[in-house]
């Protein structure tokens, strides 16, 4: 089972993830406690609070898929996000998340798999 998947348009954290993450996401996503496939199981649903007005729609690079859906393959941003901008979504680029370098190393070093990286 890995330690993160996606619910729709939302990502749930195990309790592994949870413990590896919620410090790194404090201020800027919450985490919602709720129950998994088994009762006993404790999940965390991710809500990102943290939005950037960051795009530029006119220095990012266009792909059209297969479906005739157009989506973004490089994104121009007007300015970077900032430091300590460890996990964000960009205004108007919804549901799209965007995670740090600390934020995939943390990942990495707790061996976590599934959805958000």
């Amino acid at each position: 089972m890995p330690d993160n998947t996606s619910i729709e348009v939302t990502i749930a954290f195990s309790l592994n993830a949870y413990k590896a993450l919620k410090d790194l996401l404090a201020g800027q996503a919450e985490l919602l406690t709720t129950t998994g496939p088994n009762s006993d199981d404790k999940w965390f649903l991710l809500n990102v609070t943290n939005v950037q007005d960051t795009l530029d729609t006119s220095k990012s690079l266009y792909e059209i898929e297969d479906d005739g859906e157009v989506g973004i393959c490089e994104h121009g941003f007007l300015n970077e996000p900032g430091k300590g901008n460890h996990i964000f979504q960009v205004k108007d680029y919804s549901p799209y998340l965007f995670i740090d370098e600390y934020v995939k190393q943390a990942i990495e070093k707790a061996g976590l798999r599934g959805a958000l990286i």
